[in-house]
């Protein structure tokens, strides 16, 4: 089954799109990808990280957790592998863009839509996190080349957040 959606013609298609080229070879971390490394080896790096840290553990529901994840996502992941190293880049992307726009979208409702509603001291810091970090400038056209610099700005900008959000008391 994992190896039939990368056999489909529409599927390659998708990933050969010009606005997709330019999103992924753009890109601060999955452009040296596309470009020099597998990314595969970097979702199996991930989940063997995961299931290890859960085998660690002495709680018998995380250890069964860990190795499920074992066993569903290592056979996906390897045959991630066979594709081209742009290919494997563009899922990756697709991947990460997709899981940023729903913890972030969440993030916005209950950390700081419901948070202001339950007078939570966080709920600024939890709404300026969401929005910084919600997939949206990078895809306007004009600044897709800078999609670099924005993500490098995220990352300034999250350090005062996040440590102003952590003096509230609430993150720890």
């Amino acid at each position: 089954m994992a190896v039939a959606f990368y056999n489909n013609d529409k599927f390659l298609r998708l990933l050969e799109t010009p606005w997709l080229h330019r999103q992924v070879d753009t890109h601060l971390v999955f452009g040296p990808l596309s470009r020099n490394f597998p990314a595969g080896w970097l979702m199996i790096a991930f989940i063997a990280v995961d299931v290890l840290s859960k085998l660690l553990s002495h709680d018998k529901g995380k250890i069964i957790d860990g190795l499920l994840r074992g066993l569903i996502f290592v056979p996906l992941f390897m045959t991630i592998l066979k594709m081209p190293k742009y290919h494997q880049a563009a899922f990756n992307w697709f991947i990460m863009k997709t899981s940023c726009a729903f913890i972030f979208f969440i993030m916005l409702i209950a950390g700081g839509l419901v948070g202001f509603f339950a007078k939570k001291p966080d709920a600024i810091h939890l709404t300026l996190l969401g929005l910084i970090w919600l997939p949206s400038l990078e895809f306007l056209p004009k600044l897709t080349e800078k999609q670099k610099y924005i993500t490098i700005s995220r990352i300034l900008l999250t350090i005062p957040v996040a440590y102003l959000g952590f003096q509230t008391g609430c993150w720890h």
